[in-house]
């Protein structure tokens, strides 16, 4: 090749190796900030080590959690099967009184706790869609027999209600009064009330120093 070519064509040889090195220093320099970004390889191993710490402890405490949940799943089995047989005795007993003779006998689903009542008439119906009042009744019934049952044996304790006859007509109220009254001579039983009906009653019925009825102060809002 002649002089002259090689001469002709050394500027583009020489942008050429200038745009070579410049993209040379671009690539180091892109290289070296992605160097400085990642982690070691020795933090990364740390790192690594404690994530599988910590997926070992998770993994840990999910089999207690789902050991600690069949447990107690049994355990709830064991009471509702103890307690259903007393909830639909109880419920038997003062059903009739309390709904007037509309209903006189009842079952409890030893597995889900479910409450059916039944008439003369042997139809039975779901607690839960009875109307709101005689509801109100049955489960008022399923409290006082819990209350008893997680005593175990060891005392009573207080039955605290509040506006348990607000669903009632003035019958079913003084039924369930009266039930509440014979209840009493076993354990403390609260009532708070507010019914005409309600005040009417206690002051036929209950006598200190037995009974006791406390009128409370009325309270403005706003």
């Amino acid at each position: 090749m002649a002089d002259e070519d090689v001469a002709s064509k050394l500027p583009t040889l020489r942008e050429t190796a200038t745009a070579a090195r410049a993209e040379v220093a671009t690539a180091e320099g892109a290289l070296g900030e992605q160097a400085r970004r990642l982690p070691s390889v020795a933090g990364a191993e740390e790192a690594l080590a404690r994530a599988e710490a910590e997926l070992a402890r998770v993994r840990e405490l999910d089999e207690t959690l789902l050991a600690a949940s069949e447990l107690l799943a049994k355990t709830q089995e064991g009471v509702q099967r103890d307690v259903a047989p007393l909830l639909a005795a109880t419920l038997t007993r003062w059903l009739p009184k309390i709904t007037a003779g509309r209903y006189v006998d009842a079952t409890v689903d030893p597995t889900t706790l479910e409450v059916r009542v039944c008439g003369p008439s042997r139809r039975w119906r779901r607690a839960d869609r009875l109307s709101h009042g005689t509801a109100e009744q049955v489960y008022l019934l399923l409290r006082v027999t819990l209350a008893r049952h997680l005593t175990g044996g060891n005392g009573v304790c207080p039955l605290l209600l509040d506006d348990v006859t607000v669903q009632a007509d003035a019958a079913r109220t003084v039924e369930i009064l009266e039930l509440l009254h014979e209840l009493s001579a076993g354990q403390q039983v609260v009532v708070f009330a507010q019914e005409r009906v309600v005040a009417e009653w206690t002051q036929r019925n209950l006598h200190e120093p037995v009974d006791a009825i406390r009128e409370l102060p009325v309270v403005s809002v706003g």
